[in-house]
């Protein structure tokens, strides 16, 4: 992701572009098992997830900076998926493009 490979991933990334502008204080990471054990699964603590909240709760702006477009802050919490959605299965899905 962002040309970043595992080992600095949570340094040239998340840290930067997220974790950093969100001011967190218990250093939040991409590798919550390490490197080699399931790589990308997102550790944060609780006070700091409530960051996120405090994102959207905000539509998007974090201290007069918008981070994400309010449309996307509002969908993200009130759209509903519709009931006909299939629900997952065993069958691994595609991946998006």
């Amino acid at each position: 992701m962002y040309g970043a490979d595992y080992e600095n991933a949570d340094a040239k990334v998340f840290g930067p572009l997220l974790t950093d502008i969100f001011e967190c204080e218990d250093r939040p990471t991409l590798m919550a098992f390490g490197v080699k054990d399931r790589p990308g699964r997102v550790g944060v603590s609780p006070r700091d997830f409530c960051r996120f909240g405090l994102l959207y709760l905000r539509e998007g702006n974090w201290k007069g900076k918008q981070l994400i477009s309010r449309e996307h802050a509002r969908m993200a919490v009130r759209s509903s998926l519709p009931a006909e959605l299939p629900r997952a299965g065993k069958t691994p899905a595609e991946m998006i493009p």
